[in-house]
C-alpha cells in the first residue's frame, strides 16, 4: 500500500533525535495535548493539587465539573474521581470535541484528523513511534481519555469506540485485501462481518473462490479488528446511469 498525502503528513519530521524518549515521558493526555500545540482552554486557572484523570501534580486546571456533562460515564477511567481539578492536558482531551467525532493520529508534533476513507491507509501505514491513533463509528464517545501511546509501527494499539484493540499490519493485511475483493465482487459489508452472504452473490462470485477466501475469515470474524477493517473498507462507486438507476454496491 502506498503512501498517500495523507500519510506524508506525519513523516515530516517524525524521525527527530529523542522524539521517542520525549513520548515516553508523558501521559496520553499530555502527548495528544502536546500534539494539538498546548492549545490552553478557556477557565484554566492557577491551583495546586491533583489532576482527578491523570494523577500529576498541577500548577493549572479547570474544575472537572466544568469539563464533562451530567450524561458523562468513564468515571472508571479516572485516578482520582473524588477530586475536583483537572490538568489542562486533560482538559484538552475532554472538552474537545473534535477528539469524539473525528478519526485522528497524535505524533506528537501534529493532531492530523482524517476521514473513514483514509482508516486504512493510516493504519496499514503508520508514523514513526511514538503516536498514537484513535477510530470513531458513533462521533460521540470519548476516545483521547481510552488511548495509548504505541512505540512500534509492527504492532500497536487502536482506540474505537468502547474497545481498544492491538493491530499488526503484516498479520491483517492479506485478510483486509481478501474482504476488500469480496466487496468489490458487491458482497456487503454486513455479508462480510456476519458471514452470512446472499447465495445469488455467491454464484456470481464463484462458489470456490468463495470458499477459500471464506476459509481464512471464519477464525478471525469475531476478533475486534475484523470489525475495525470492515469498516474500513472503501465500497466500490455507485456508477449512475443515463436513466437515474445506480450500479455498484
Amino acid at each position: 500500500m502506498h503512501k498517500s498525502r495523507l500519510s506524508k503528513l506525519w513523516t515530516a519530521g517524525s524521525g527527530r533525535r529523542g522524539h521517542a524518549e520525549e513520548g515516553r515521558k508523558m501521559n496520553t493526555t499530555e502527548f495528544i495535548w502536546q500534539s494539538a500545540g498546548h492549545s490552553l482552554w478557556e477557565g484554566i486557572e492557577d491551583v495546586k493539587g491533583v489532576c482527578c484523570f491523570c494523577g500529576k501534580q498541577i500548577k493549572q486546571g479547570k474544575k472537572i465539573k466544568d469539563c464533562v456533562s451530567s450524561l458523562f460515564g468513564n468515571w472508571d477511567l479516572f485516578k482520582y474521581s473524588h477530586l475536583e481539578w483537572c490538568c489542562p492536558a486533560c482538559v484538552y482531551c475532554l472538552r474537545e470535541s473534535k477528539l469524539r467525532t473525528s478519526n485522528w493520529i497524535a505524533t506528537g508534533e501534529k493532531l492530523i484528523y482524517f476521514k473513514r476513507e483514509n482508516i486504512a491507509e493510516t493504519i496499514f501505514n503508520p508514523p514513526n513511534p511514538p503516536f498514537v491513533i484513535a477510530i470513531t463509528e458513533s462521533f460521540k464517545k470519548h476516545l483521547a481519555i481510552k488511548a495509548r501511546i504505541n512505540y512500534s509501527q509492527k504492532r500497536f494499539w487502536i482506540t474505537m469506540e468502547n474497545m481498544g484493540m492491538w493491530f499488526e499490519p503484516d498479520k491483517w493485511r492479506g485478510i483486509f485485501e481478501i474482504m476488500k475483493e469480496l466487496a468489490e465482487g458487491e458482497f456487503s459489508k454486513t455479508e462480510i462481518r456476519s458471514g452470512e452472504y446472499q447465495a445469488r452473490r455467491i454464484q456470481n462470485y464463484g462458489i470456490e473462490k468463495w470458499e477459500k477466501q471464506e476459509e481464512l475469515l471464519k477464525p478471525v470474524r469475531r476478533q475486534p479488528v475484523f470489525k475495525l477493517l470492515v469498516f474500513a473498507i472503501n465500497l466500490p462507486k455507485k456508477e449512475v446511469k443515463k436513466d437515474g438507476r445506480t450500479e455498484g454496491n
